[in-house]
C-alpha cells in the first residue's frame, strides 16, 4: 500500500499529476487547486490513498495528512465515491468543506461535480456529528468559514460563477476585511464582481 510519494512532477494534466520517484512515474489524482499551484519540474510530496480495484490501482494525492483524512472520512458516506470526494475537496479548502457539512450547506456541497443534492444531504447528515471528533482543530469551521460560506451560497443563487465569487471572497478576505460579518463580505464581494472592476 502507497502511503507517500516525494519525487519530481513530470506533467500536469487535468485532474492528475505524473510523479517522477527515482525513475518510476506515478499517476496521481489530485484536488483542483493543486493542479492550478504545481509546475512540471517542481518537486513535489504527497500523502496518498491507494484505491485498489480489479482491473487498476488508482493513487490519489494530497499535500497534508489531513486532507488525506478528511478524504477517507467522505469515502465512508454511502454514494461518495474517490471522484466524488477528490471533487469535493476541489470545490472548498478542508476548513470551508467542514463548515458547509457543518451548517447543512446543500446549495454549495451540490456544486462539486457528481455530488447531487440528495448525495449533499446525506453527506451532511452522516458526517456533521463525525467532523469535529475525526479533524483536527483547524479544520473545525469557526465564525469566519460560516459567514464566507453564506456568501458564496449567496452570491452564485444571484448568479455569480462559483469560482468568480470565490477569488472575490479571497480578494475580499486578503485585503483584511472581517470575516465574520455577512452584510459586510456580501457587500464587498459584490463590489469586487461588478463589471469593468480591475483585480
Amino acid at each position: 500500500m502507497i502511503a507517500l510519494l516525494r519525487g519530481i512532477v513530470e506533467q500536469v494534466n487535468d485532474g492528475t499529476l505524473v510523479v517522477d520517484v527515482n525513475g518510476v512515474g506515478y499517476l496521481v489524482s489530485v484536488p483542483a487547486r493543486i493542479i492550478d499551484t504545481i509546475s512540471t519540474g517542481d518537486s513535489i510530496r504527497l500523502n496518498i490513498y491507494t484505491v485498489v480495484r480489479e482491473d487498476a490501482i488508482n493513487l490519489f494525492g494530497f499535500l497534508h495528512p489531513q486532507e488525506r483524512e478528511f478524504f477517507k472520512l467522505m469515502l465512508g458516506v454511502s454514494g461518495i465515491g474517490p471522484k466524488s470526494a477528490l471533487s469535493l475537496l476541489s470545490l472548498l479548502e478542508p476548513p470551508a468543506l467542514a463548515g458547509a457539512i457543518k451548517n447543512n450547506n446543500i446549495a454549495l456541497l451540490s456544486k462539486a461535480q457528481g455530488v447531487g443534492k440528495k448525495t449533499a444531504e446525506r453527506l451532511a447528515l452522516e458526517l456533521r456529528e463525525k467532523i469535529q471528533a475525526a479533524l483536527p482543530q483547524e479544520y473545525v469551521p469557526s465564525e469566519e468559514d460560516a459567514a464566507g460560506e453564506e456568501v458564496l451560497e449567496f452570491l452564485v443563487s444571484l448568479g455569480a460563477a462559483l469560482p468568480d465569487a470565490r477569488k472575490a471572497l479571497k480578494s475580499v478576505i486578503q485585503k483584511g476585511s472581517s470575516t465574520s460579518d455577512f452584510q459586510l463580505l456580501l457587500s464587498l464581494c459584490l463590489e469586487e464582481l461588478k463589471p469593468g472592476k480591475k483585480k
